[in-house]
């Protein structure tokens, strides 16, 4: 059946384009590097399968670096072209941005831009109307400067791998100056929304958990952050219970009323759980 044959050969070259654009994604948001085996899983494919697809980024042009670690990463200064969004892709997109609207409750400009920036590359229809609905909802939240300011500070830090130095209130309301190597910032939602600052203390020579809203008189030092090469999000909070983690993970038994037990089993509570 010739037919059949020459379809299923473009439907082929049509999954093997998707991938290869899925595969050049994942490199933009692996800035430390991927190993091939991981690219593999992630595209539902082999390790052989994804080094091929590396190798047929690199003859189309795309600027790769293989580190001595096994892994492979984009060319500093690289920026992918533009990429147009299935319709699953852009109701995805929504839901982010929902998500991020209403985990804020102050209005964050940068924010606000990014979403407007978002939107303006999304194709007509009623995704684009709604990411444009949800920036005038977060432009009505209450302005709060000085937490403004604090997102900007740690941002650039962050982006930039400087140390930052602030004065931070905890719980009880004790006030102590903190100078931080910063990680990475992570939302969470489960129990008590907040964003964290995750980093290493200097002076307390461990890793700290900062809760943003707590954090005042921020500013970036002009010395280099240290952050380890096997520092990951998925390594610090794989088993993590919203903000909390320990490097040794505790086994526990809940029991619960037998009327709850629907609404338990429609969540993952957390990656390690058993019901």
């Amino acid at each position: 059946m010739p037919g059949m044959a020459r379809g299923n050969g473009e439907f082929e070259k049509q999954d093997r384009a998707a991938r290869l654009i899925l595969v050049s994604q994942i490199l933009a948001g692996s800035p430390h590097g991927v190993t091939a085996q991981e690219i593999g899983n992630r595209t539902d494919r082999n390790k052989r399968t994804a080094l091929r697809d590396l190798r047929a980024l690199e003859d189309i042009g795309v600027p790769l670096m293989h580190e001595p670690n096994d892994t492979y990463k984009l060319m500093p200064g690289y920026v992918l072209p533009t990429i147009a969004f299935t319709q699953q892709e852009t109701m995805a997109i929504l839901l982010a941005t929902r998500l991020a609207v209403q985990h804020l409750d102050y209005y964050n400009e940068f924010l606000a831009m990014a979403l407007s920036k978002l939107g303006a590359s999304l194709p007509k229809g009623p995704v684009k109307v709604h990411v444009g609905e949800s920036v005038s909802q977060l432009a009505s939240k209450p302005a709060d400067a000085e937490r403004q300011k604090v997102f900007g500070v740690i941002t650039r830090g962050l982006l930039e791998r400087k140390q930052i130095k602030f004065t931070y209130v905890d719980a009880k309301g004790v006030e102590s100056e903190r100078k931080v190597h910063p990680y990475f910032l992570e939302p969470i939602s489960l129990m008590s929304r907040g964003t964290y600052l995750f980093g290493k203390d200097i002076d307390r020579r461990d890793l700290r958990v900062f809760k943003l809203d707590r954090i005042t008189r921020a500013e970036v030092l002009s010395t280099d952050a240290y952050i380890p090469d096997d520092t990951t999000l998925q390594k610090l909070v794989a088993n993590s219970w919203g903000v909390w983690t320990h490097s040794r993970v505790q086994k526990v038994e809940l029991l619960f009323a037998k009327g709850v037990a629907r609404r338990l089993a429609e969540t993952r509570w957390h990656p390690s759980q058993v019901l």
